[in-house]
């Protein structure tokens, strides 16, 4: 039964004032590319990635297998490379070879490189965009038009890049992402690829919306009152990247399973300060789970 409610709770709707809206266009992007962005839309939690905020961004990449000191640069010349769709492995592309070892399969390691290039609407010039890894093996040297985002030193952790200031939305002018991604073996006690092997997604936001793995939902009396009713306390970090501050209603609402609604809407009021992150915190309760 328990069970049950927990399934309940996976459709939980976080949707607010902050929540952001995208325009009703085709992003032009590479050709292999096919991002299309929806109008705004209450969409429940479980989905909200995939249908709103999140884009997938796993077509359209080359790939080079060696060093370079120059691929970072937008004006690199690529046309040679791979063309490639992620995930992408590229240790399973070499050969079997003696001198490597069991926990790598016998396939050898390196570095290889990664560039995507993409165009932008005009539209997202005050946009917060979020370039987003779920995984790349082992050590991730990332840029955005010839600029140094960061690293990330762990293949089995996800890690993301506000690139908003970085790009050019203008319809025309194409960015380029570069990923540097080295994997020295040994490094793992079972075969773990090499590269970008999981999902890349772009998070296109208002400049206030509600952070990046920003929601948490709890049930901490549930034990005690179940199963006349169950209490849900929902936790929503709200960003503000503004110069300004900002008055955010935040609203959630419990939904089944058929997207009827299982408790009253509540709404928690919060002010959030130029350049700062803020908690929105509320309960609710939701009857005969």
């Amino acid at each position: 039964m328990k069970q049950n409610f927990s399934k309940l709770l996976a459709v939980l709707l976080t949707a607010s004032l902050c929540v952001p809206s995208f325009p009703a266009e085709r992003m032009q992007a590479a050709e292999t590319d096919s991002i299309n962005w929806s109008a705004e839309e209450t969409i429940p939690v479980k989905s909200a990635v995939s249908e709103e905020r999140s884009s997938n961004f796993n077509e359209g990449w080359k790939f080079y297998f060696g060093n370079s000191s120059t691929a970072q640069n937008v004006n690199f010349e690529d046309s040679s490379w791979t063309d490639i769709s992620l995930p992408h492995d590229f240790s399973i592309f070499q050969n079997f070879t003696s001198s490597g070892e069991a926990e790598s399969g016998f396939l050898p390691g390196g570095t290889g490189w990664y560039r995507k290039k993409f165009s932008l609407p005009d539209s997202f010039q005050n946009k917060s965009i979020v370039l987003n890894f779920d995984g790349v093996y082992s050590d991730a040297y990332v840029y955005v038009n010839g600029t140094k985002l960061g690293e990330h030193h762990y293949g089995y952790t996800s890690f993301s890049f506000d690139i908003s200031e970085y790009l050019i939305c203008d319809n025309i002018t194409e960015n380029v992402i570069a990923v540097k991604a080295v994997n020295n073996i040994p490094t793992s006690r079972w075969y773990s690829g090499s590269g970008i092997y999981r999902d890349v997604t772009l998070i296109v936001t208002d400049p206030v919306h509600v952070d990046v793995d920003g929601t948490a939902i709890t049930t901490p009396n549930l034990k005690t009152t179940y199963p006349s009713s169950g209490n849900v306390t929902i936790k929503a970090d709200i960003v503000n990247d503004t110069a300004s501050g900002a008055s955010v209603t935040v609203r959630n609402t419990v939904y089944q399973a058929d997207e009827t609604a299982a408790s009253s809407p509540v709404s928690t009021n919060i002010t959030v300060p130029a350049g700062q992150t803020v908690s929105a915190e509320s309960s609710l309760t939701v009857n005969n789970p």
